[in-house]
């Protein structure tokens, strides 16, 4: 006997039959050895389950059809029973997490519905406040208020700083130069206004041997010697006295009683008055023998509120509580009104499957990488940014997150997320089938 092959056109005898030399083109006379291989390559053994092998793997020793029949009988044993109930396992139970999966998506959509709804009452209720919010009859009437109130403001203030001028010129009538310039000195040192005290010195006290160091020094030392003396410390306070009056009598020893130097010194009065009177009448008891004794009559008792609030009416107070109240519901209907048209701007697939996903993050440890994918959001390969998402791909079945930080020699990272059918939300397969472009499967019920 022999083999026809070729399609009839060839026919060799029984002997060329795996003699391991391919007689036949089609490579029909080398079925378990591999002289064909680069012909058999392209042809395909059919096996008992409907699969097939390559025609070089027949007769190869290695089991690959379930029934065995690629090998010489007897080498194998028949898996495909087995293999077939395994398959159909999978199966069931694939089709199982199907079904689930789509169980939760009508939930899923349930909710979408839901939510908008929520988001469009939201959305129309906080409009409509928003229409109906009057802010500007209650401003209006608080600055009419306010402007009331400073002028009654700045009618007090001058009135009592004429009051304050009048009462200073009442307390220096008579007094010599001489008196006015020690009291200016003295104030000056307990007024903690240094420049004050040297303008009054050099102002008042004509002589040139008179240097700002001995000025601030005196001011300086006669201030710490007060401040460091406390209540019920008298020896301290007297040395503090005793320091602050010989100081102030050798800067003011040189003084010319002469009636020029009445106005300067006033005018270093008048700015060195300018301090807390309660803390400034207490520094000057010690230095009442050189001029603290007119000083202290200089000082304000109380200076008038300069603070428009002080001086509003009682309408106004209630004025501003409208405003205040308007301004607040005003800022919290347009923050409602902003979240609830993000909600329905927002595009959560054909039927709004995936809008439960918004704002939820998945994450994956792949190697020494944690994978990170947000919903609409970002994505991340640990702190390495792969991109923010920026489309929906192929049909709605991938999402697109692109602008990931630059990548050399290729720009800026992306990644693209397959979105398969599963009962829970998953991410894995994370890949990078090119440098710095990442893919990733996610598995949810809003793809089922």
């Amino acid at each position: 006997g022999g083999l026809a092959c070729d399609e009839g056109y060839t026919a060799v005898p029984s002997s060329y039959v795996n003699d391991d030399y391919c007689d036949c083109a089609d490579g029909a006379d080398e079925p378990r050895t591999a002289a064909c291989s680069g012909v058999t390559a392209r042809k395909c053994f059919a096996c008992a389950d409907g699969s097939g092998v390559p025609a070089s793997r027949v007769g190869d020793g290695v089991c690959d059809c379930c029934d065995g029949k690629d090998e010489a009988e007897g080498r194998c044993e028949d898996t495909c029973a087995a293999a077939a109930e395994a398959a159909a396992a999978a199966a069931a139970a694939a089709e199982a997490e199907r079904l689930k999966g789509v169980a939760k998506r009508a939930e899923y959509v349930e909710q979408y519905k839901n939510d908008m709804a929520d988001a469009e009452a939201r959305r129309d209720d906080a409009q409509r406040l928003l229409d109906e919010i009057d802010e500007d009859g209650p401003r209006q009437r608080v600055a009419s208020y306010e402007e009331d109130a400073t002028a009654l403001r700045d009618a007090a203030v001058a009135k009592a700083d004429a009051d304050e001028a009048l009462k200073r010129e009442a307390a220096l009538m008579g007094e010599a130069p001489a008196a006015m310039a020690q009291a200016a000195v003295a104030l000056c040192v307990v007024a903690d206004n240094m420049e004050a005290l040297l303008e009054a010195v050099h102002e008042n006290l004509p002589s040139d041997s008179i240097e700002d160091a001995d000025v601030l020094a005196l001011g300086h030392d006669a201030l710490e010697a007060l401040n460091d003396a406390q209540e019920g410390e008298e020896a301290k306070r007297a040395d503090a006295a005793s320091l602050a009056r010989t100081r102030l009598q050798g800067l003011i020893l040189p003084f010319a009683d002469d009636a020029p130097t009445a106005k300067p010194a006033k005018e270093a009065l008048a700015a060195c008055a300018k301090t807390d009177a309660a803390r400034a009448k207490q520094r000057l008891v010690p230095l009442y023998d050189v001029g603290g004794a007119l000083a202290g009559k200089l000082l304000p008792v109380e200076r008038t509120s300069d603070d428009v609030e002080d001086y509003l009416s009682s309408d106004a107070s209630e004025a501003k509580k409208q405003l205040e109240e308007a301004e607040a519901t005003k800022k919290t209907a347009e923050t409602a009104l902003r979240d609830a048209t993000k909600v329905l701007e927002n595009d959560a697939g054909p039927d709004g499957a995936y809008h439960v996903l918004r704002d939820r993050c998945f994450s994956v440890k792949v190697s020494q990488y944690t994978y990170e994918v947000c919903a609409f959001g970002t994505a991340k390969q640990d702190h390495t940014r792969l991109g923010s998402f920026r489309e929906w791909r192929a049909d709605n079945t991938k999402w697109y997150f692109g602008g990931g930080q630059h990548c050399a020699g290729r720009g800026a990272r992306d990644l693209v997320v397959s979105l398969l059918c599963g009962s829970e939300e998953r991410l894995g397969n994370v890949g990078e089938p090119e440098t710095c472009s990442y893919s990733a499967d996610f598995y949810t019920p809003a793809a089922c």
